[in-house]
């Protein structure tokens, strides 16, 4: 006799999830400090893949499926091809929030400068374990962390907009820079709400590594003497910054109805586990 074990992500409990986001968040500082003289560059690639430890250790212990705590579900090449669109958006959003704040609240020229020894290569190695660590591994890793386990767990037990604002919050809080916090803040929560309007991490993951690129190319564009659009999304006007909210706004609501459309069995069958029992 088989019996399908639809086991939810709900069954996770809040002390867990605590529990399992301070490992996540204690061991990526430790690796991130304690391995920037030895690791170099690569750290940050090592300490992003460390997020992922914690939560799917006890994903695997507890039974739990995977691909659904995770939101994990697929979405289509035209879906993929939007949300790689709203991440330029995105951009140039977060880049007037940070224009606004920069002059309010300057960040200080020696944690300017350590931005710059991390973002800008001496070599092309360098720029490959930065894009590495930055571009795929921030991305990938993030996502499934904040916007898969944290989010999704957090929507069990609490309203959508908490769970929401608690992950983005905690995103911004342990990228630990006060001066970028509010369009931290800002993209997290742009990235929960294509999550749990799209039902996948996937558009969250294409929208954070268009992000984090074009940060590197800003952060090297005079040194690339790189075109003059790519430069002005660092430094977005409030127009520009409205209609890129406009284009938000418009793709999310499109990756709504697309997740709406998609056929059940696309979304939960994979998730279904089959066990024997006597």
């Amino acid at each position: 006799m088989t019996e399908i074990d639809d086991t939810p992500s709900h069954e996770i409990r809040i002390a867990d999830i605590w529990y399992i986001t301070a490992l996540t968040v204690v061991g990526f500082v430790l690796i991130a400090s304690l391995g920037a003289d030895s690791l170099g560059v690569s750290v940050m690639a090592i300490a992003e893949l460390a997020i992922l430890v914690p939560a799917l250790v006890f994903l695997l212990r507890s039974g739990i499926p995977v691909r659904r705590a995770l939101r994990l579900h697929p979405v289509s090449w035209r879906a993929a091809a939007v949300s790689a669109f709203l991440g330029i958006s995105l951009s140039a959003v977060v880049g007037a929030l940070d224009s606004f704040i920069g002059p309010i609240a300057p960040m200080p020229e020696t944690l300017r400068l350590q931005l710059e020894t991390i973002l800008v290569p001496d070599d092309e190695s360098d720029l490959i374990m930065i894009f590495v660590g930055l571009v795929l591994s921030a991305a990938v890793c993030e996502e499934i962390f904040f916007r898969g386990f944290l989010q999704t767990a957090l929507e069990r037990h609490k309203n959508r907009w908490g769970a929401i604002f608690i992950s983005s919050l905690l995103f911004g809080i342990v990228h630990f820079n006060p001066w970028w916090f509010l369009s931290i803040l800002c993209a997290g929560f742009v990235l929960g709400i294509v999550a749990y309007f799209s039902d996948s991490i996937y558009p969250g993951i294409i929208i954070h590594a268009i992000n984090n690129g074009l940060s590197l190319l800003i952060a090297n564009s005079e040194r690339w003497q790189l075109s003059s659009w790519v430069v002005r999304i660092e430094e977005a006007s409030l127009p520009a910054a409205l209609v890129g909210a406009a284009i938000l706004v418009i793709g999310i609501r499109w990756l709504s109805r697309q997740n709406q459309q998609r056929p059940l069995n696309m979304i939960h069958m994979t998730d279904i586990k089959i066990e024997k029992t006597a």
